[in-house]
């Protein structure tokens, strides 16, 4: 009976305390509960620094063998974020929220500015990560291998290494504009209006959607072709040439499926367009032939593999190295550094003579 009443007694006190008003101010007042919740977050919060800056990055930045100067960029960045959540926790536990601004649409507090500053203290760190640590090491372990997945050499690194971080930068920032349009409760109608039947808005949330969906499908192709192809192609020791092709029909691929899902996300109906694009290719298609000749020439090159990237080839005279096939023409280097662009029906339709085409022995005189 002395153990169980000083048990109550206990349970008595500590709610009592959970309830107990500490401070007061005006009509801001906190007590015991939110006072020990409010320390509890803080520790919590405190510890999750503690593991990120002095376990997790530091695994990374060995990882990824990032200089000095990277290393204190990041542990900056993560900093405020940390900041932030402290704010915010403080906030959400003492229940102190001012409104800034309200009508009948969306209502802006202090905490609604604290979690957009944190959603973009995010968008940094992210690009940070992603384009200057990760794919950065990424990029400098290719320069030290003998037979690198990307073509073109130390500056050919560069230049898609830097294609590619600019490409994160703008994937993860309008992502973080498409949350803080949410969080704001904020979407500008550029059109509104009937078109046949049918209403239609456009708004910028769609149009920063469909932005999204092209950038991650660049994103998605360069991590297929370079991630996955590229490890295949060293290990089957593929010609260049095999490599180009295959990579220009995973692009295509990609960027078409990503087409159909930007325009769904716009609002347009596929099915409309599917019907209606019948008829206008039948009328584009006459003046454009040539354009459309050319762009079927050179997938069937790619698909072929009659003339690939690398291949010493003879056209009317002229005699060049194939440096790229593209959708409608392709680059051809002379032995006088001349680069040279050739439609690519000229491939198809004329008479080529590839240098080149099965073994690379041949007779000069």
């Amino acid at each position: 009976m002395f153990l169980k009443s000083n048990t109550c007694v206990e349970l008595t006190n500590m709610e009592n305390f959970w309830s107990k008003i500490l401070f007061q101010v005006g009509s801001f007042q906190i007590s015991g509960g939110q006072l020990t919740l409010g320390i509890l977050l803080v520790l919590g919060l405190l510890i999750l620094d503690w593991l990120v800056l002095f376990w997790i990055l530091p695994k990374l930045f060995r990882r990824f063998q990032v200089e000095q100067a990277r290393r204190r960029q990041v542990r900056r960045r993560f900093q405020p974020l940390f900041l932030y959540g402290i704010v915010l926790s403080w906030m959400w536990v003492s229940k102190m929220d001012h409104t800034l601004y309200e009508d009948q649409i969306r209502r802006i507090n202090v905490s609604t500015l604290i979690q957009g500053l944190m959603l973009w203290q995010i968008a940094f760190i992210v690009d940070l990560i992603l384009g200057r640590v990760i794919l950065r090491g990424f990029f400098k372990a290719q320069e030290n291998l003998k037979n690198p997945i990307l073509m073109g050499g130390t500056s050919g690194l560069q230049r898609t290494w830097n294609t590619s971080n600019r490409y994160i930068k703008y994937a993860v920032y309008v992502m973080t504009c498409l949350f803080l349009l949410r969080l704001f409760n904020t979407d500008f109608t550029f059109f509104e209006g009937k078109i046949g039947k049918n209403l239609y808005a456009l708004r910028i949330s769609n149009v920063l959607g469909a932005a999204l969906v092209i950038l991650l499908a660049q994103l998605v192709i360069w991590i297929v072709v370079h991630l996955f192809l590229g490890n295949f192609y060293r290990r089957r020791n593929i010609n260049i040439g095999s490599q180009f092709a295959f990579n220009q029909l995973v692009n295509y691929l990609v960027y078409f499926v990503a087409g159909l899902i930007a325009l769904h996300f716009v609002g347009v109906n596929i099915t409309v367009i599917a019907g209606g694009a019948v008829a206008l290719l039948v009328g584009v298609g006459i003046g454009l032939q040539q354009t459309f000749n050319d762009f079927f020439s050179g997938i069937l090159l790619l698909f072929e593999r009659s003339i690939e990237v690398g291949d010493w080839v003879e056209i009317d005279g002229l005699v060049g190295k194939v440096r790229r096939i593209g959708p409608r023409t392709s680059v051809v280097q002379t032995r006088d550094n001349r680069s040279v662009i050739v439609p690519n029906s000229m491939l198809v339709v004329n008479n080529v003579t590839n240098w080149s085409h099965g073994d690379d022995l041949a007779r000069f005189r």
